[in-house]
């Protein structure tokens, strides 16, 4: 045997442990989610909150509820602060509820980060986590 060889394996190991690190499969890296329609929201207009830094951030409550006959799991709300002249979204919160029961509802207070001179409102998603 070849003093080199060891080295040359232990050479291809490493090559193939930098190029695999960090890969996952699909289902591991992507959430399967499903938009759920039995749901109302309502959503306070965003309220400007100044920082000590001269930055700002934008606070409002979200309160949506369960209308369908059966308790709801893995519901997964999506706030999206959206820049009303461009439409972009400027900031996302997401906040996780393991159960919502047939009827039930929660609130939340939601703090999103924007820009002090721009106007904004809230957009709400609620999808459920299938996988």
């Amino acid at each position: 045997m070849n003093a080199k060889t060891p080295f040359a394996v232990l050479a291809i190991c490493m090559i193939l442990i930098l190029f695999t690190a960090g890969c996952t499969t699909a289902t591991e890296s992507e959430k399967e989610l499903s938009k759920i329609t039995n749901f109302e929201h309502t959503v306070s207009p965003p309220e400007k909150h100044y920082r000590a830094d001269d930055t700002c951030y934008y606070e409002s409550l979200v309160d949506i509820r369960n209308n369908a006959q059966k308790d709801e799991k893995n519901v997964i709300v999506r706030c999206n602060l959206i820049n009303v002249k461009t439409g972009e979204i400027s900031d996302t919160v997401t906040q996780y509820f393991e159960v919502i029961n047939a009827g039930d509802h929660k609130a939340f207070t939601v703090k999103l980060n924007g820009d002090c001179d721009s106007d904004y409102s809230i957009e709400i998603e609620i999808s459920e986590d299938k996988s």
